[in-house]
């Protein structure tokens, strides 16, 4: 009786591992062709999903790929605001000191959506670089 047990909860185990390793995990390197698609919606789901996986055990990986960050500068420069915007949830996956300047160029951009957007993040950054960028903003704003 207590072979049966041992046998059928070593075939659980064995079940439960294989299903387990045959999830689909994304890795940085699945997104770059998303991020260069001529369809701005793929663009679009593709910075969004990248955010989305930049979490938890995954995401110091997604942080150091250098497929993420080049598609994160493309992604900023494009002409479809909605674009720019699903790149901007993208921002955390990367050092502060690295999305600042970009950040910081956003802050003057031609949608007040995006502009906003870049603005309360650079608000909400911890570091002391930010708020020089964001002092910056607010004394060329305040001129008119």
């Amino acid at each position: 009786m207590n072979l049966v047990k041992l046998l059928s909860c070593v075939f659980i185990v064995c079940v439960c591992a294989t299903s387990y390793a045959q999830v689909q995990r994304s890795i940085p390197r699945d997104f770059p062709l998303r991020f260069a698609s001529k369809d701005s919606s793929i663009r679009q789901e593709a910075a969004k999903a990248y955010a989305r996986k930049c979490t938890g055990r995954q995401r110091h990986q997604f942080r150091r790929a250098p497929e993420g960050w080049q598609g994160y500068q493309q992604l900023l420069r494009d002409k479809n605001d909605d674009v720019v915007l699903a790149a901007l949830a993208m921002s955390t996956c990367f050092k502060a000191h690295k999305t600042l300047p970009l950040l910081a160029e956003l802050s003057q951009h031609k949608s007040l959506k995006v502009m906003h957007e870049a603005l309360t993040l650079i608000a909400h950054m911890e570091n002391v670089a930010a708020l020089t960028t964001f002092v910056k903003w607010l004394k060329e704003k305040s001129e008119f």
